[in-house]
């Protein structure tokens, strides 16, 4: 049996990722919709798998779940499990809108067409498009007629309307100066309704829509400009509507990515890519609309989406129930930020929200002593993983890069320093500061950190790689109260740290940079002594493929002669328990076995190159104990082999999907990820594999495991994954 202690996946950067409904927020998470409950401490629950391209909207109808994504297809989903795919897109869907009464929806999709859908998944009608939908927002104006505004890659906004199943074009607003990225309607009285719509222009707009009586009738005595101009239009059974253009916000600095009115005030949420979160209202006297709240960062100057920043905010919520008053909105980092209202202090503060990986996740590797588990990320960073209160969290940030990360390993007894390696083709050694360790001590109560640690990083002016900094700060940085160090905020913390916190105080310093490689690095193990680093890079020569060795701390100096033999990329590297021997899987379905002569000097004698090893490549190793090591392959098998005679497998166990990572425990377990997501955990004897638990199919991956890892405890059997679905997984067996 298995038991989840967390799940960390990031949110994908999309404007619609997000919606809350039953008590839980879903979100799109690579190609799953992720459920958090956010009244709760427990983070992401579970991951929902049916879709086979990322996610791009999700949004709830009832009882009923609706997903899309870019495989074409809208999910409905009942109680966690599918209830009907509705397969009429030929593209990627990108955009979902649910009408106030429920009783259908939109999606809108890259084919140019939207799909009227009723709650059971029945097509309603199809509307063709003269543009790509990026926005829809639906509100009910009498008993049998609805009202459309739709934005995408135009300038205007299309309205359309009448009778469910009968809808057309009737109107176009223009106004915008580029495309039209989110709509909103809200209800001001009587036959009248509010729209807003923010657009790449960096402007939100607020259009009047009147209905009936409330339509004011032409004045020919009066000048007509864009500014009180009146679009009107018919609706069925004769009703008189149309839009009038009222206010312009002005106040961000990038592209309006989210708009949110409250539930039961005129006030407006505005998300955008210059990282500010506005709440909007209108001014008592004057009635002009100004923020009353602004949460975020500050952007840096010149970057914008103009310039190829992706950051920013991505779509924006509200969340107001029985815990308060509280926002939602997600980052370029993959995180949901949430915001609180503090008491009647009509403050916003920064409150726990989830992060998580937004790209595959390449490796994990836990600390000596099982106290913590780090993870890196094709998204490129590495991050730190913790137990607290039972549950795994986020605690640390220790790289943020310019490159994909592939690998990593730890350099010390400690877990505190370690080394990483991507498609930079340089390795590099990271060692955590002091303010990190007295955090972990404080909330994961972790000893044995070692004491000799930088106190904080720090990135010197034009330079590239963080450095450490040890000696106290200056009598004026003392003096500044504003002056607030990585080591305040970090020891203050009564949780675990947000996603603010965790990008700028928790980095790790650098020590190293480690030379050799002629292309990206590939995998990296470092010697149970910490004495020496074997790495491996990408290659399709036997040239390349060469395991190449540096020294350990303090002088990290490549050793001259590398390990040849391979013709292909190298996969994994792996250590005996002992040290005495390093095993090498490789791309070209074999396996060498070297066995390490002198460590000073860092000699090796091949024992044996088994180049018929398996049928195909060969993705990981693992060693059982100091003389017995597994591997797994594409082949859909996972063999056990003997130093002693490693010509020849001692047991091979078959799976049903190629074995892409292995470990094992304790010498009498192993666990094996398959390229389906799928996890298996069995026994290990002195002749045989046998596998004796599958993780349950909803806790599993949606995507290939790229890394599994125990926990090095005797005391429990603690398992993590990273996978292709973006995700970091932790369990106890």
């Amino acid at each position: 049996m298995a038991t989840s202690l967390g799940v960390f996946i990031g949110s994908n950067r999309q404007t619609q990722v997000f919606a809350y409904g039953q008590g839980t927020l879903a979100y799109a998470a690579g190609t799953t919709v992720a459920l958090w409950d956010p009244l709760s401490s427990q983070g992401v629950t579970t991951t929902l798998k049916r879709h086979t391209a990322p996610v791009t909207a999700v949004a709830f109808i009832g009882n009923t779940m609706v997903s899309a994504g870019e495989d074409n297809q809208v999910v409905l989903w009942q109680d966690h499990k599918v209830a009907k795919i509705v397969d009429i897109h030929r593209k990627s869907v990108t955009v979902l809108a649910v009408a106030e009464d429920h009783s259908f929806f939109i999606s809108g999709a890259t084919d140019k067409q939207m799909a009227v859908i009723s709650p059971q998944g029945d097509v309603l009608q199809v509307i063709e498009l003269p543009f790509y939908p990026l926005a829809i927002a639906i509100t009910k104006v009498s008993a049998d007629n609805y009202v459309i505004a739709v934005g995408g890659t135009k300038h205007n906004i299309y309205i359309y309307g009448g009778a469910v199943g009968s809808f057309a074009q009737l109107q176009q607003l223009p106004g915008h100066e580029d495309w039209v990225k989110c709509l909103s309607f809200r209800s001001s009285g009587p036959e009248e309704w509010v729209l807003a719509s923010g657009s790449q222009d960096r402007y939100i707009r607020l259009w009047r829509l009147q209905v009936g009586n409330a339509v004011a009738a032409d004045d020919d005595s009066q000048l007509v400009l864009l500014s009180n101009k009146q679009h009107k239009f018919t609706l069925g059974s004769g009703l008189d509507a149309a839009f009038t253009f009222d206010a312009l916000l002005v106040g961000h600095d990038d592209w309006i990515s989210g708009l949110q009115w409250h539930p039961t005030r005129p006030e407006l949420l505005s998300a955008s890519a210059d990282t500010a979160l506005m709440v909007w209202a209108s001014d008592a006297e004057s009635g002009i609309w100004v923020p009353r709240h602004r949460m975020g960062e500050l952007s840096i100057k010149g970057a914008s989406t103009a310039t190829g920043s992706s950051g920013g905010f991505w779509g924006c919520l509200w969340l107001n129930d029985a815990q308060g008053e509280r926002v939602l909105t997600s980052g370029k980092t993959g995180s949901l930020r949430m915001y609180q209202m503090l008491g009647d202090s009509d403050t916003f503060v920064p409150a726990p929200g989830v992060s998580g990986a937004i790209r595959e996740v390449t490796s994990v590797k836990w600390s000596p002593q099982g106290d913590f588990v780090y993870a890196t990320s094709l998204d490129q960073t590495t991050r730190l993983y913790a137990s607290s209160n039972g549950r795994y969290r986020e605690f640390g940030r220790p790289q943020i890069h310019g490159y994909d990360m592939v690998c990593l390993d730890n350099l010390s007894a400690d877990g505190a320093t370690f080394v990483s390696g991507g498609d930079e083709k340089v390795l590099r050694v990271f060692k955590m500061t002091s303010s990190m360790a007295k955090m972990l001590h404080n909330q994961c109560g972790i000893d044995g950190l070692s004491a000799d640690l930088p106190t904080t990083a720090a990135v010197p002016v034009l330079g590239l790689s963080n450095k450490a900094e040890t000696k106290a700060p200056s009598a004026e940085a003392e003096a500044d109260d504003t002056n607030e160090t990585q080591e305040d905020v970090l020891a203050t913390l009564e949780h675990p740290p947000l996603e603010d916190i965790l990008q700028k105080y928790t980095l790790f310093p650098e020590l190293e940079k480690l030379y050799g490689h002629g292309y990206e690095i590939s995998c990296v193990a470092v010697h149970p002594s910490y004495s020496l680093i074997a790495s491996a890079c990408k290659s399709n020569s036997l040239k390349h493929a060469a395991i190449r060795l540096f020294s350990g701390a303090p002088d990290y100096q490549l050793v001259p002669t590398p390990l040849s033999g391979h013709t292909l990329t190298v996969t994994s590297l792996a250590w005996n328990p002992s040290g005495t021997h390093l095993l090498a899987t490789s791309r070209d379905r074999s396996f060498s076995l070297w066995k390490l002569i002198d460590a000073a000097t860092a000699q090796f004698e091949l024992v044996l190159h088994n180049q018929k090893a398996h049928t195909r490549i060969i993705w990981d190793g693992a060693w059982i104990d100091d003389t017995r090591f597994l591997t797994c392959s594409r082949d859909k098998s996972v063999k056990m082999w003997s130093v002693n005679s490693p010509e020849t497998a001692v047991s091979s166990q078959s799976f049903a999907a190629p074995v892409t990572a292995i470990d094992t425990w304790q010498s009498t377990h192993f666990v094996a990820g398959l390229e389906s997501g799928d996890i298996s955990v069995g026994t290990v004897n002195d002749s045989a594999l046998q596998v004796t638990t599958e993780i349950a199919d909803s806790d599993t991956p949606a995507g290939r495991v790229n890394s599994v890892a125990f926990a090095p405890t005797p005391a429990a059997m603690v398992v993590a994954a990273g996978s292709a679905d973006h995700s970091v997984r932790v369990w106890r067996l």
